[in-house]
């Protein structure tokens, strides 16, 4: 049945496979699976909010394949369904098949529908815990729980640390901790080895615990959208996981289930994915565990379970055919710009020669298309290849950028015209920031292709005066 669970989840997904690309949180391990082919080093060599090993995984078939959306997709697909199957599995300790089924499904297709297909660190992470967490309520190797709560901590720290905080709810935890430290320990030592302290702190503790809040930090679900539409999915993706955690830690207390309690811990850590970021997307990836507990809550007999998730499982599912509707019928526009961007890069560079991907002004910088890095398959010219406001709009990483450019001989750039000027007016993304970056580039660059979303610049003394080639295709 699982395996039949996995193959639905991925026939109800196959649609998004037209959605638009997901250019920034999708493009952020397809990014680091290119560079660690280039034999960069996270932290160090590329700015990484999130653990290596989504980056690691997605270059072992990319060295095979070569960069793709398609594999990208594919990959993350694979790991959905993956997810639905396990989801499965542990629905099936508390309820039937068919609403284990039903709620496993929605699972993936919420995250599918909001999030987008591409591999993600998320991804990667929920679904090493969501496995370590099943082995470990049935009480089996132990220590091979350990080891792979230590591989969902090399994808994501936080998610990792949630499932180890839940896992050690149960017995044995001495082997559980000696595994996820076999795992875990040598890695991390090692990367904090090959790269200085401030930039770990930065980008691993400082920016995810207090530059989030500042900088990207939002009042309410999508402020943009209808008030019908935000309040439909406030209830399906927020009221009800959070109200399906309290009624499972309530019944966990009073009844002595440690293994409810431990799933019901981790679903109540990960919604803290929502806080600062309470947008479609966020509170989707955030549903997942909290769907094993709906399962976990619904009554015992098989006609009462079946009339339960017949009101729970309709509503998740529109939620879900909603979000991807909105996903494949946006304009791809963005798409075609970046890819004749690309083509362009491609067809004037060698596979060393350094490029940078920016915005057409950099006074606010709420992200790059970082996904253009994977695709155009080129080295960074500078190791700030992830924009984040507050960071990359402040005079010191810009003045790095520049140095970094000079200092590489980089000579294009892809610069994202339409997020140019973006920001939250909720917190301090709004405040205008440096024009460093912006000066380097007007005083060295010149536009040499506009394509509507982005612009490929070229450095002056390279190519004057030469016009515009036609992309192939």
């Amino acid at each position: 049945m699982a395996l039949t669970v996995a193959l639905a989840t991925t026939l109800l997904t196959l649609p998004l496979w037209t959605s638009p690309w997901n250019l920034f949180d999708g493009g952020i391990a397809a990014a680091s699976a290119g560079f660690t082919v280039q034999g960069l080093l996270p932290y160090r060599d590329y700015w990484l909010l999130y653990g290596p090993l989504s980056g690691w995984l997605l270059a072992i078939p990319t060295a095979l394949l070569g960069p793709s959306v398609e594999l990208t997709r594919l990959v993350g697909l694979i790991l959905l369904a993956g997810q639905a199957a396990i989801v499965y599995q542990l629905c099936r300790r508390w309820t039937f098949a068919f609403p284990a089924a039903l709620l496993a499904i929605v699972s993936s297709l919420l995250v599918a529908a909001f999030y987008g297909l591409e591999t993600s660190a998320w991804t990667v992470s929920m679904t090493f815990a969501l496995l370590a967490l099943s082995l470990r309520l049935d009480a089996r190797r132990t220590f091979l729980v350990g080891l792979i709560i230590g591989l969902a901590s090399l994808a994501r720290l936080d998610v990792g640390a949630y499932a180890l905080l839940a896992a050690l709810l149960l017995p044995d935890r001495r082997r559980l901790l000696a595994g996820f430290t076999v795992v875990a320990l040598p890695i991390w030592l090692l990367l904090a080895l090959l790269t200085p302290l401030s930039s770990m702190i930065e980008q691993l503790l400082w920016y995810p615990l207090v530059g989030r809040r500042q900088f990207r930090g939002v009042p309410g679900l999508d402020t943009m959208m209808p008030l019908a539409v935000a309040i439909g999915l406030s209830v399906m993706l927020a009221v009800i996981p959070r109200l399906a955690i309290a009624i499972a830690v309530i019944r966990g207390l009073a009844d002595h289930r440690r293994d409810l309690l431990a799933i019901a811990v981790f679903a109540a850590l990960c919604q803290l994915q929502t806080d600062g970021r309470v947008d479609a997307a966020h509170l989707a990836i955030a549903t997942t565990p909290s769907l094993v507990l709906i399962a976990a809550n619904l009554p015992r007999g098989r006609r009462a379970s079946l009339f339960g998730t017949g009101i729970i499982a309709p509503p998740l599912f529109a939620a879900a055919i909603a979000g991807g509707m909105i996903a494949v019928s946006a304009p791809n526009v963005r798409d075609l710009s970046l890819r004749q961007s690309i083509d362009i890069v491609r067809a004037a560079t060698d596979e060393n020669d350094a490029i940078h991907v920016g915005l057409a002004s950099h006074r606010h910088t709420p992200l790059n298309a970082i996904l253009a890095y994977y695709l155009a398959d080129r080295p960074p010219g500078s190791r700030w290849t992830m924009y984040n406001p507050g960071l990359t709009n402040t005079d010191a990483p810009q003045g790095s950028i520049a140095a970094d450019l000079e200092s590489t001989g980089t000579n294009y750039l892809i610069l994202d015209v339409d997020s140019a000027g973006q920001f939250e007016y909720t917190n301090e993304s709004r405040i205008p920031g440096s024009t460093i970056l912006d000066a380097y580039i007007s005083a060295r660059f010149r536009t040499l292709c506009d394509f509507g979303a982005f612009i490929v610049a070229v450095r002056m003394e390279r190519d004057p005066h030469g016009p515009c080639p036609v992309p192939d295709g």
